[in-house]
């Protein structure tokens, strides 16, 4: 409870305060502690020559997702928000320590922040518990190969866990909290597909909180303005509390 409490402090009076939602802090952390590859659940489906997701670990250990980047300081070069990239390493850390493999997933526009924030040597080729970067365009200017990679990562996932990623608002662009529509600036890849692939796999479950299939695909979220991915879980609450709500809440739960 201590955690939480340091954690859901609303420093920058956005009204965030509204958006917690009691117990999920504790049950992401049982999650990720006790995650075990869904390989031993149920069958992987046969190996895909499109199959390259940057990830050659095995699959006895269990593979999680980090999608993090918020790309909203549009009039710089890079645009990188800096409170996603430490979270996101850390979560990394987090994993690895726990046994298992990591790909950190993010827009080709924020690479260089991303990378200058790695822990020393973690995305280097010769370390053991290597670490995967992989980035991607926006969706205007991906590949097919590009596209199968995306899909390769949502079918190897065992838990994918967005940490301060730009959401998708209604209207299927990304806001950042003033209102602008990062998608039009080109600056946001479609990563929130990744979620959605593996919950199709799912038949719609994974979420945080969900009582269902041990062998889903798990689901969780950091956010902290309600314009992140995860936040339509509490969207109602967005768009009553946070300012430009009803315009920028995300809805990816």
């Amino acid at each position: 409870n201590k955690i939480n409490d340091i954690i859901t402090t609303d420093a920058g009076g956005r009204g965030m305060t509204h958006l917690v939602v009691p117990g999920d802090l504790l049950a992401s952390a049982k999650l990720l502690a006790r995650l075990t590859a869904k390989s031993k659940s149920r069958p992987r489906d046969p190996p895909s020559r499109n199959d390259d997701d940057g990830d050659d670990g095995g699959d006895d250990d269990p593979l999680v997702i980090i999608l993090s980047g918020f790309p909203c300081c549009v009039a710089h070069a890079p645009p990188t928000e800096t409170d996603g990239p430490p979270g996101a390493w850390a979560i990394a850390a987090a994993a690895s320590n726990l046994g298992h493999r990591v790909v950190l997933v993010t827009d080709r526009c924020n690479e260089d922040v991303f990378r200058a924030s790695a822990p020393e040597h973690k995305l280097d080729d010769a370390d053991d518990s290597k670490w995967e970067l992989i980035t991607f365009p926006p969706e205007e200017d991906m590949t097919e190969d590009q596209s199968q990679r995306l899909r390769a990562l949502a079918r190897k996932a065992d838990v994918i866990i967005a940490c301060e990623r730009a959401g998708p608002a209604s209207d299927g662009k990304c806001y950042t909290m003033r209102g602008i529509d990062m998608n039009e600036k080109g600056l946001i890849a479609p990563l929130h597909r990744i979620v959605e692939m593996a919950r199709e796999r799912n038949n719609g479950g994974g979420r945080v909180g969900d009582d269902d299939d041990e062998a889903n695909v798990k689901f969780i979220a950091v956010g902290d303005g309600g314009n992140e991915m995860g936040m339509g879980k509490v969207l109602g609450k967005i768009h009553e509390h946070i300012p430009n709500g009803k315009l920028i809440g995300a809805v990816t739960e």
